[in-house]
């Protein structure tokens, strides 16, 4: 028996990780075996000597690698088998101070979205922006709907100024629903993200930890990063404590209670506690697989 390597990376030679790799026998009939790429986008089999055929079922969105391919396999020797796929990324705005918006979308077998309209509603007054292509010269006003469509492979790309919100916006077939939706200040965002954002990631402000004596209260800040690269703040935008749910470890050390967009928290005995967060069921979309929800627990020290 040997070991047989394969070795994954995408077009700009980075590990593709998460690829199903299926070891099927000399008529590519039977299934004999299967692994997942780890984080070097490496998977190793045993196998005799022989001929094979390998099938790859890549799970990152829009990554393909063809398949199947035919390796043989030598004992002794080294079965090294270098395989290039490729892998979607997005595309950045050339233009500063805009956002390239782009993505994929599916229908429920998996297969592209023909056609789909996304129709984009501004709900600010009017403002001058500067045209994207020139530094310099005309500016005008970005008032007006606009509507944009995934081509045939369910892929679509639209332009947005940054940090601008916010924007209505509705899918074709669901005209009775709409989301009030805003850009991020970044060079590109995912279509996806823009429309459904997700929790990501929460931080504090003060970061902590918090030096408190019984009875004592102080404010914190929550700082909610979202899936579209936006950071909603308790102090400008009270959404940030109204999609989350926040807990003490331990409610006889510190207990807390949302407050005007912060979080208040309450020294009630001596001892530690860490405060964290959950997402509230139903504030966010389902997403497969779940979006990951990182929290920096907010430290308390009660003296």
């Amino acid at each position: 028996m040997a070991t047989a390597t394969f070795d994954l990376v995408d077009q700009d030679s980075l590990p593709m990780v998460g690829i199903t790799v299926r070891v099927y026998d000399s008529a590519n009939a039977t299934l004999l075996d299967e692994g997942v790429t780890d984080v070097a986008g490496s998977v190793d089999f045993t196998l005799s000597s022989g001929r094979y055929y390998a099938r790859f079922y890549p799970t990152p969105p829009q990554a393909t690698v063809d398949s199947p391919r035919r390796f043989t396999v030598i004992d002794p020797g080294v079965n090294i088998f270098d395989i290039v796929g490729w892998v979607f990324k997005h595309p950045t705005s050339p233009y500063p101070g805009y956002c390239l918006i782009s993505g994929y979308f599916v229908d429920a077998h998996g297969e592209p979205l023909r056609g789909q309209i996304i129709r984009l509603i501004p709900q600010w007054d009017p403002s001058s922006l500067a045209h994207p292509a020139a530094e310099s010269g005309p500016l005008g006003y970005f008032t007006k709907p606009q509507s944009v469509s995934t081509d045939e492979d369910g892929y679509v790309e639209f332009r947005l100024p940054r940090n601008m919100g916010c924007i209505l916006a509705t899918i074709a077939g669901y005209e009775d629903w709409s989301v009030e939706v805003g850009t991020p200040d970044s060079s590109w965002c995912d279509v996806v993200d823009f429309i459904f954002p997700q929790a990501s990631a929460l931080t504090w402000d003060p970061a902590g930890p918090l030096a408190m004596a019984v009875d004592d209260e102080e404010e914190v800040e929550p700082l909610l990063l979202l899936s579209n690269q936006m950071v909603l703040d308790g102090s400008t935008d009270k959404l940030a404590v109204e999609m989350l749910d926040f807990e003490s470890s331990d409610p006889l050390v510190a207990t807390t209670r949302v407050h005007a967009g912060n979080v208040r928290v309450t020294a009630v005995a001596v001892g530690t506690a860490t405060i964290t967060a959950t997402p509230k069921p139903g504030v966010f979309t389902a997403r497969l697989p779940e979006q990951t929800f990182t929290v920096t627990p907010l430290s308390v020290v009660v003296t």
